[in-house]
């Protein structure tokens, strides 16, 4: 089930990353004026650095007429869900950690 689920997930970002590629592409042709084949370079090397490309890919989407409410959620997403999976973790460590000092004292 772990493998699935790992698969889902590389698949999804694969799919964000294209459509993240699609809107900095975007945006660098309305900003510099480029055709789409000249401005597909910097696009590559700007789409998947992690925050980097999440902001210029808001940008351009916002750019080409995507709300900015909506490119945020599509864009931001993936560092939400990872705080929440970070949190959880954490919250998972403490109790454990408090149940060991419980089981001391109870010695």
């Amino acid at each position: 089930m772990k493998e699935k689920i790992g698969y889902f997930i590389q698949i999804l970002y694969f799919v964000m990353g294209l459509v993240q590629l699609a809107a900095i592409l975007n945006g660098l042709e309305i900003w510099w004026g480029w055709p789409w084949p000249l401005a597909f370079l910097p696009t590559l090397l700007i789409a998947y650095i992690p925050i980097i490309g999440t902001v210029v890919a808001v940008m351009g989407a916002v750019e080409g007429g995507w709300t900015l409410e909506f490119s945020i959620i599509l864009f931001c997403w993936p560092y939400v869900f990872g705080i929440v999976i970070l949190a959880i973790i954490g919250v998972g460590a403490v109790i454990e950690r408090l149940k060991r000092i419980r089981n001391k004292i109870e010695k």
